[in-house]
Formats: C-alpha cells, structure tokens, sequence
C-alpha cells in the first residue's frame, strides 16, 4: 500500500541465518535475489524458481577467520567458599567488553539490520501512542457532543470536522500498526538438525532457570586475605538480583521464544539458535556467534549472610568472623554462625570479550543447564568441521 502519513516508512526485511562449515553467514533479499555477508566476504546470488538452477558470485572478499577455539574455563570456583563484599577493598569489575568488540565477523550485517528494525519499531511505536491518544480523547468529546443538544447545534462545523477527524486518526493508527508490523525483524535460522534439536533442549532446560527463587549477577569480585579479614571465603564478590526470562524485544520475530538472561552492568543476554546478542538498547548491541562461546556450569559454596531463599541447599555453617581452622574468633562480641549454601554457578566467555557470571539458587538448575549447553556447543563444533 502507499504510506499515507510516514511517507518515508521502508519495510525491514527478512534475514536468514545460515551456519555452514565456514561460519555464519546473513542473508537478506527478496525472491529469488539475495545478498550474503558472512566471514568468507559479501557474495551475490540469484536463482530461478522451481528449476534448481542458482548462480552465486563473490562482490567483496572476507578477512581471514581468527585461530584458537574458544576460551578456556578458569579454575574451579567451588573451594575454598565466596561470600558478599561488607566493606573494606575495591572490588574487580566483572563485565564485558564493548558490543562493538564482542560482535562476530558473520554477523555484522544482522546487527545493521537490527538496530535499524529497532530504532524504526520505536519510532514507529511511539508514533502510534500519541495517534492513539488523539483518538480517544477526540472520540469522548465527539461522544459529549453528540449526546448533548447545544453544542453540536450552534457549532456545527466544528462537530462535522470532529467527526473527519475520527475517521482520519483511526486511518492513521490503522496504517501505523501495519508499519509496526513490517518493522519487526523476522529471523529465520538454517541450522543442521542437529543443532535445532539441542537448541530446543537448551531452551527447556533454561526453562528451569525462570523458576528458581533467585538468580544474581556477579558484577565484582575480588581475593580475599583470610586470615586479615578473619573469613573462611577465598573470594568475596558484589552480586545483584537479575532475572531469567523467555522472548526477546518486540522487534525481532523467531519462531519460538529465546532465553533471556539479565546482566546488571551491561546488555542482557538473549540465546538465539546461532548466536547470542547482547542487547542494552535498541541502538546498542553486539552478536556473538554460539562458537564463539565458553558456558561453564559449576557450584560455589557461599557464606550467605542474607535469609535463605528456597531451593537453597545448606552445606555447612561458618562464623561471621572465623580463624583459619574455621573455628569462631572469640575477640568478636557479635560474631554469629552463618550457613554455607551451595549455589550454582555460570560463567560465559567469548574471544571476542563477552564476560559474565551468574550465581543460582538451586544448582540442580545450572547442573542441566551446563549438560545441555554442552550438547548445543557440541553440536555446533561438529557443524562448523563438516
């Protein structure tokens, strides 16, 4: 249809990912003419329908892929136990790198698209709520009007224009909800079989990960002297309450629903079947291939000071103030028993710079979580040496 009010208004396309022994790949075009930008270069590509026959040809060569695989997990966290920063020395920020930097190579015309999809979506959106307002408070003051008797009488003209301009605001909210519509970006994803069913795996274990009582982000951490600061923790860390969650922004369309993982000091973390974008806002963001990422899935003991939430497993009790036997250090009049609770705990790495950790309730969660990850991670490396 011609755009009536948003002359200017230019439908997002339909980008499909596509993972492929030399990496990932996005392709955007209509019918049978595509575009592909991926870490082999930008390639064009026509095809006639329902012949079979295609011709692909490259524009633009890519840089070399980087060696090394990924990250390598650090050294276990479970011992000796962590506990809250109280006060004292400065804590080692635990975040990641710029979404500029942990953005990988094959993904870099998704992410133009997206936060084009984004910010339209948004103007888009916001266009519709000041429309929608003029309607309704035109359309109660039409209806005052109407079913009163003087008013509609000695101002005739004005009743009529009101009543043209119901008829005009409702035109204009019915084409900005077709724009809203067409701003979305619909994703589809080529992925081996195999890829798709551990993905699907991966998304109901997570699935597990949105009902447990609690679920924090480690935002800074740093060693602890123990016998200066009198503790049986070998780490004490900053952590703040995130949430985990199913779906993404309104404006990417996918098939199903993608965990969402929060992250206090930066982009939240959402697990799309090839990739991972780190999403602050609509025009900051970052796309980080799935094997490009390190998930590690442990259990910590922790010194909770705070009341036990439930599902929380208790392991063992320490002293606010203890000595290196972990018996109570009685020059303490206040020292008081604390339970150690065993928690989960998830690291996520990427060369590129990605870095979180995330500290869970019940780590029979995390457990599953980290065995399914697994089998995705897997998954991908056998289709990526195909």
């Amino acid at each position: 249809m011609g755009w009536r009010f948003r002359q200017s208004f230019s439908p997002i396309p339909g980008v499909l990912v596509r993972l492929s022994p030399s990496g990932l790949s996005t392709s955007v075009g209509v019918g049978p003419f595509r575009i592909s930008v991926g870490s082999s270069g930008v390639r064009g590509s026509v095809s006639v329908p329902g012949t079979g026959l295609s011709y692909s040809t490259s524009l633009l060569p890519g840089a070399p892929r980087s060696g090394g695989g990924v990250p390598r997990p650090g050294p276990s966290t479970t011992n000796p136990g962590v506990q809250t920063q109280h006060a004292g020395n400065e804590l080692e920020r635990v975040g990641s790198a710029s979404n500029e930097t942990v953005t990988s190579q094959g993904l870099a015309e998704f992410k133009r698209l997206l936060v084009q999809s984004n910010t339209l979506h948004q103007q888009v959106s916001q266009s519709l709520e000041v429309v929608f307002e003029d309607l309704t408070t035109t359309r109660a003051k039409y209806a005052s009007w109407e079913s009163g008797w003087f008013m509609k009488r000695i101002r005739p003209a004005e009743f009529a224009r009101m009543q043209e301009s119901i008829s005009e605001l409702e035109a204009e909210r019915a084409e900005l909800q077709e724009q809203l519509q067409l701003s979305v970006l619909a994703a589809d994803f080529d992925v081996p079989e195999q890829v798709a069913q551990a993905y699907s795996s991966f998304v109901d274990s997570f699935k597990g990960l949105t009902k447990v009582a609690k679920v924090w982000d480690n935002v800074g951490q740093r060693t602890t002297d123990r016998v200066r600061e009198r503790t049986t923790a070998g780490r004490v860390i900053d952590r703040q309450e995130v949430r985990a969650t199913l779906g993404g922004p309104s404006s990417i369309r996918t098939s199903e629903r993608p965990p969402r993982l929060g992250n206090a000091n930066g982009g939240d973390l959402l697990f799309l079947p090839a990739f991972v974008v780190v999403y602050n806002s609509a025009s900051d963001l970052g796309l980080v291939e799935l094997g490009d990422i390190s998930m590690t899935c442990t259990r910590v003991r922790f010194n909770e000071t705070e009341p036990l939430v439930p599902g929380a497993r208790v392991v063992g009790k320490t002293w606010t103030k203890a000595n290196k036997d972990g018996s109570p250090d009685r020059r303490f009049k206040d020292n008081f028993q604390i339970p150690v609770v065993e928690y989960g705990y998830i690291t996520i790495k990427s060369r590129t710079g990605l870095h979180e950790e995330y500290m869970v309730s019940d780590c029979a969660v995390t457990d599953r979580l980290g065995h399914a990850w697994s089998q995705l991670r897997g998954a991908v490396a056998i289709a990526g040496s195909a």
